[in-house]
């Protein structure tokens, strides 16, 4: 019942890696080959239409295959489209390309979250933070990560801190008051659970 409450809700935020963190890669590629097919695969992801961002950032990967911005943009459009296997792959290859890009291990880690993999989902958000400290989307994820191992006290604190940095995140409050109930600590859940109404 928790796992997959968990899968539903990393699906209802709608993969919020997809519109945040590919993008963020377009200065890495501005002087390289296969950019304008990567440019035009964000606009076609952000435009959710990823099939077509599929078709542009694998040009790009074809003319240059050394550029990890080109495999995130592809690894979120697969996401999208729930074609997990390949995702993981593309954020592989991106940390192999990239090591100390964090956006890969985040891209990786919802792939992880939605295969139900809890274990190597934390390690990728563990990874995340060790290279961008303090990051609200890796603390996010490592709190799904954690609700899925029934570590409930980490995941409370988790959602507590994406709470703190974005205190109009319901969905931060949610997964709290879950964490709270299997810590047996209702009055906090029912606290969570009344604000959100």
């Amino acid at each position: 019942m928790i796992t997959s409450r968990i899968t539903a809700f990393v699906i209802a935020v709608g993969f919020f890696g997809i519109a945040g963190l590919a993008p963020a890669a377009k200065e890495k590629a501005a002087t390289e080959a296969g950019t304008s097919e990567y440019a035009k695969g964000v606009k076609l992801l952000d435009g959710q239409q990823y099939d077509q961002a599929v078709t542009e950032f694998t040009k790009a990967i074809l003319a240059n295959s050394k550029q990890p911005a080109f495999y995130e943009g592809r690894g979120f459009a697969y996401l999208a489209l729930q074609r997990f296997q390949e995702a993981s792959d593309d954020f592989s290859k991106a940390i192999e390309l990239s090591p100390k890009d964090e956006r890969a291990y985040l891209g990786r880690a919802q792939v992880l979250l939605q295969e139900k993999a809890y274990q190597p989902a934390l390690a990728d958000t563990e990874k995340a933070l060790e290279l961008k400290p303090g990051d609200v989307n890796a603390t996010k994820l490592r709190g799904f990560a954690e609700l899925g191992l029934s570590q409930w006290d980490k995941a409370a604190a988790d959602f507590t801190t994406v709470i703190q940095n974005k205190p109009d995140d319901l969905l931060s409050y949610d997964r709290r008051a879950l964490a709270y109930r299997g810590m047996k600590n209702f009055d906090a859940a029912i606290a969570d659970y009344t604000f959100i109404l």
